[in-house]
């Protein structure tokens, strides 16, 4: 088989694949199911390849197969991993929770730590930026730009003050000022969640868009031009 007939063979295949995904835009229907079974088979394949490729393997395998004498322990984790595959047991399915507690646990903290690293500092950055104009911020050529600037660290201000109004439940907000500040903090976080969904629907076109690429050039690339 030739190079061009099997490029011609694999992009045939991309064109099936891409267009029995988008059939569930018209309906439920069991081309898009055989589609969706084949993806998520091929996905979890190709998660257990790179999970033993990139993490199991450099990070387990060899260290306890090259120098056994010093990573003998290693030999431990192989049995409190094969306890995640009792949850296919309906008898001693009981034994896998264990270490999806425990894995879970650890993921939390992970989770947190890596959570305070990256958003403790942004919100010591809103808290103490500056609220003035600073003589030499201002630009001769661009004179508001200073002024926008400062005008936009209040308002990061004033927003994470009101968000944290919000979410202190700890008495009835009864007074009206308060009740104001937390309304404000609640359409601050609404506004926010919008262009976080607006963001997810671009990312989301931007790959439909690839696909329509790909749809249109097909027929070229298949006659190999």
């Amino acid at each position: 088989m030739s190079d061009g007939m099997l490029k011609s063979i694999v992009v045939l295949l991309g064109v099936l694949t891409t267009l029995g995904i988008y059939s569930i835009l018209y309906k439920e229907n069991k081309v898009f199911r055989f589609f969706e079974h084949l993806y998520l088979g091929l996905a979890g394949g190709y998660a257990i390849a790179a999970n033993w490729n990139d993490v199991l393997k450099p990070t387990w395998w060899e260290p306890m197969t090259t120098d056994p004498g010093k990573n003998w322990w290693m030999a431990a984790l192989l049995p409190a991993g094969a306890l995640f595959y009792f949850i296919y047991s309906k008898k001693n399915g009981w034994m896998a929770r264990l270490i999806f507690g425990l894995f879970i646990g650890f993921a939390a903290g992970q989770s947190f730590q890596s959570f305070a690293g990256d958003y403790f500092p942004q919100f010591k950055n809103v808290a103490t930026k500056p609220l003035w104009v600073e003589a030499d911020k201002i630009k001769p050529d661009y004179p508001v730009g200073a002024y926008a600037t400062v005008l936009n660290n209040w308002l990061a201000l004033a927003i994470l003050g009101a968000v944290m109004v919000y979410f202190f439940f700890s008495f009835e907000q009864k007074n009206k000022t308060v009740n104001k500040v937390s309304k404000f903090g609640r359409y601050a976080m609404m506004v926010a969640f919008g262009a976080m969904f607006g963001n997810t629907i671009m990312a989301r076109m931007a790959l439909l868009i690839g696909r329509i690429y790909f749809l249109i050039h097909a027929p070229e690339s298949m006659s190999g031009h």
